[in-house]
């Protein structure tokens, strides 16, 4: 690597130098030529030139005695002595000029690395300019030994030129060619672009997951108020009947304590079912499915068995249609599903004169959907979607914590399914599911986490 500090400037005032000799020269050539001007152009007329050792040497390079031109000492035709000094003029000027927009390059790019071998060539081209310029004039003027100087300089400049330019040949080894640029530039440009469709990609999942923590905190303050509200119920009423047991013993009115006791027991029950409720709501979460196919008229029909006592004592009609397809999911929680819908169907559905439930299936895009249909009082369309949130009890005459649908909607979307409810007041309602058909399932292991749901837990 070459220093280009202090010895960078000294190379310069050294080239400076010689370019001030050079031009020195091309301005005392004309007088030192003629000898007479010299000693009439010196004060007093006397050969003041004569003394200087430069003057001196510079009059015997110049000096063309015993020399004859070109066009004498040479057979040169009249067309062909002009082809050759026209050439050598052409080459020379151009040489000039070349040379001269190096040295103004090299001083626009003064504090660039490459600036000494940058003036090395200029100088070498400008010599060369006036060897080409000296070699034009010797057809007239015979000045060989100012030639030869000329030329010996121009060698020597050449030298050092390739020299300087040495330590820069694995530099210009390693350039790259135009088209390496240009795939350079491309491939940047595409990687630019696809980081710029990554970043915007970022930037739709970071709101997509702001929107989704946002919903999921007001889910979370929604249901935190409502199981604060269904546990604390229970327990105000226990404290209540708890200080009018109280009373009634201080009394000594024992024989209505039964009904009092009575009354706090169902109270704590309640709670107690609630909490079990609550608890197995929230194992959903944790609890690793074991997939398989389920034969869904199997299972439906066993619960039917189940049930019939009490669907005979209600006075409900069951009917499952034939052919339910196979599914493939956890047999054991698909089980809870149908149980706790068919349990809500014959809780809250079956009030109408002749009651009856019906459990079909039907196939739409991919989906195999299933359906729980009662011919109740319905539901109004603006519970639709929070029956399906825990506590959440459309009646609080029935008995029940509310927990069953909320169970519901959590198991099928963790199969990768959803649960929604088709209804209006005094048309019945039907409790519709879409599972996944064989082959097409949900990945059983999705963290809870990445289940979206509408529970809140």
């Amino acid at each position: 690597m070459m220093n280009f500090g202090t010895t960078d400037q000294l190379r310069r005032t050294r080239q400076a130098h010689i370019a001030a000799r050079v031009i020195t020269l091309s301005l005392i050539c004309p007088l030192l030529s003629n000898p007479a001007r010299a000693e009439s152009a010196a004060p007093g007329g006397s050969p003041s030139g004569a003394s200087d050792p430069l003057i001196e040497f510079l009059r015997r390079a110049i000096d063309t005695s015993g020399f004859t031109p070109q066009w004498d000492s040479s057979n040169w035709s009249h067309e062909h002595g002009w082809l050759e000094v026209g050439s050598a003029f052409v080459i020379g000027i151009a040489c000039l000029a070349m040379g001269l927009a190096l040295l103004h390059l090299a001083r626009r790019r003064s504090g660039h690395a490459h600036c000494s071998p940058i003036y090395l060539f200029a100088f070498f081209i400008l010599f060369n300019g006036i060897t080409c310029l000296l070699n034009a004039s010797m057809f007239w003027w015979p000045a060989y030994r100012l030639t030869a100087l000329i030329t010996t300089a121009t060698a020597v400049l050449a030298l050092i030129a390739f020299l300087s330019m040495i330590p820069m040949i694995p530099r210009l080894v390693s350039l790259r060619s135009s088209v390496e640029l240009q795939r350079e530039i491309v491939q940047r440009h595409r990687t630019e672009m696809e980081l710029r469709q990554v970043h915007a990609q970022l930037e739709g999942v970071i709101e997509h997951r702001t929107a989704q923590l946002a919903s999921k905190n007001r889910e979370m303050e929604q249901f935190l108020n409502t199981v604060s509200h269904d546990l604390k119920s229970p327990l105000v009423t226990c404290i209540g009947l708890t200080s009018m047991l109280r009373e009634e013993i201080h009394e000594g009115r024992l024989q209505e304590t039964a009904d009092v006791l009575d009354r706090i027991d169902r109270s704590m029950t309640r709670m107690r079912n609630s909490i079990e409720d609550l608890l197995e709501l929230s194992r959903l979460g944790r609890i690793q499915f074991e997939m398989s196919d389920v034969d869904m008229s199997s299972m439906v029909n066993a619960l039917k068995e189940e049930l019939q006592p009490r669907l005979t004592s209600a006075g409900i009609e069951l009917t499952v249609q034939d052919g339910l397809p196979v599914v493939q999911g956890d047999a054991r929680w698909l089980r809870e599903v149908f149980e706790n819908l068919l349990t809500n169907a014959i809780k809250y559905g079956c009030d109408a004169p002749q009651p009856s439930i019906v459990v079909g299936s039907d196939l739409q895009d991919g989906q195999v959907l299933f359906f729980v249909r009662d011919n109740g009082s319905g539901i109004d369309s603006a519970h639709h979607q929070t029956i399906f949130e825990p506590f959440r009890r459309l009646s609080s005459e029935k008995e029940g914590s509310g927990m069953g649908l909320a169970i519901v909607a959590r198991i099928i979307e963790m199969h990768g399914g959803r649960v929604w409810v088709e209804s209006r007041p005094g048309s019945g309602a039907a409790f519709w599911i879409s599972l996944p058909s064989v082959g097409e399932s949900a990945d059983a292991n999705v963290p809870p986490a990445q289940v979206a749901t509408t529970i809140g837990v």
